[in-house]
């Protein structure tokens, strides 16, 4: 493998990394967008700037194998990232803002998403409470009346925490 192979592989790694981290600054870069679509255009990509030179598909997996500790799957899994990097910052992008009409109602869709995202979570914590409630008694059952009387005081606790943080929710 070449010096220039080699160092074309590196910049195409740190390129995706860059692209990760700050989407925003490669959303009027179209040649790089294109070249993130497919692994047959991200081996074709070049940018003399960046030291990032085309191979063929078959080339850069092997080479990447060999030099990058992550092999060509870590490097496609960046590209993948990088790709939803892009599609987020352009969406936010074109989002509007807030005084607009078209912006107060995607604002409106964020936080109506945002707010099924936290119910779900919560649904999901409930039940997990209730899994440990079920556990619990099961141990306190099996144990001694020292356990026993522990464990209903306990739960008599973690019922009455459990309702003043959800009050629709009895466990």
């Amino acid at each position: 493998m070449s010096n220039t192979r080699i160092k074309s592989i590196q910049a195409l790694e740190t390129l995706l990394l860059n692209i990760v981290n700050d989407p925003k600054a490669f959303l009027k870069e179209k040649g790089c967008i294109a070249a993130l679509k497919s692994q047959r255009k991200l081996s074709a990509y070049q940018n003399d700037d960046l030291a990032i030179y085309p191979c063929a598909l078959n080339t850069l997996k092997a080479n990447a194998d060999q030099l990058l500790s992550r092999g060509y799957s870590g490097l496609d899994g960046l590209r993948l990232h990088a790709l939803e990097a892009i599609e987020s910052a352009k969406q936010i992008e074109t989002r509007g803002n807030k005084t607009t009409k078209k912006g107060a109602i995607n604002l409106l869709k964020e936080k109506e998403a945002e707010i099924v995202l936290l119910q779900q979570q919560n649904m999901h914590l409930v039940l997990i409470c209730q899994e440990l409630k079920r556990i619990a008694h099961t141990y306190a059952s099996s144990g001694d009346e020292k356990i026993q009387a522990l464990y209903k005081k306990d739960m008599k606790r973690i019922n009455s925490l459990l309702s003043l943080s959800h009050p629709t929710h009895t466990l």
